[in-house]
């Protein structure tokens, strides 16, 4: 097999792998990229225990099936109102009121699953309760720009 050469090598890497740069450079987006990482592998355990410790204390699959529609509309419904008050408010606020609210849930679930008669609908308030964190905080940390573009500023006038 021939081995590339040495400066296509190079630019084959640049190309495969990802620039970590501004994580060493920028300390505050180093901050922020963690904060967010944990915050998403959270999310994702969260994602997978409700509905498994809801199967778990009911065996029904309907009530499984039930929870993931309801999570469904949360998920439209708070998009919305979350963007609508990510525009309104002070983003980092909302975004360190939801995460809170997001490890509020979290420990109310582990709390409840440490208990030894655990209850359905305890599991299910604080399942809900993270949903519309979650909705939340993602809006709120999504880019906007602000103001009007040019364009549109043109086309309006």
């Amino acid at each position: 097999m021939l081995e590339p050469e040495p400066e296509k090598r190079r630019e084959w890497w640049r190309f495969a792998t990802v620039d970590i740069t501004p994580l060493r450079r920028h300390r505050d987006f180093r901050l922020l990229f963690i904060g967010r990482l944990v915050s998403f592998f959270g999310t994702m355990i969260t994602f997978v225990a409700v509905p498994y410790q809801v199967y778990q204390l009911s065996h029904s699959t309907l009530l499984v099936g039930l929870l993931g529609l309801v999570e469904l509309a949360a998920l439209f419904v708070f998009a919305m109102l979350g963007g609508a008050i990510a525009d309104a408010a002070d983003r980092r606020t909302m975004v360190l009121l939801s995460e809170a609210g997001l490890m509020v849930g979290s420990l109310l679930m582990a709390g409840n699953a440490f208990l030894p008669r655990p209850t359905l609908r305890s599991t299910r308030c604080s399942g809900h309760r993270s949903k519309p964190c979650s909705r939340a905080s993602s809006t709120a940390t999504s880019w906007r720009p602000r103001g009007r573009c040019r364009a549109c500023a043109e086309r309006s006038a």
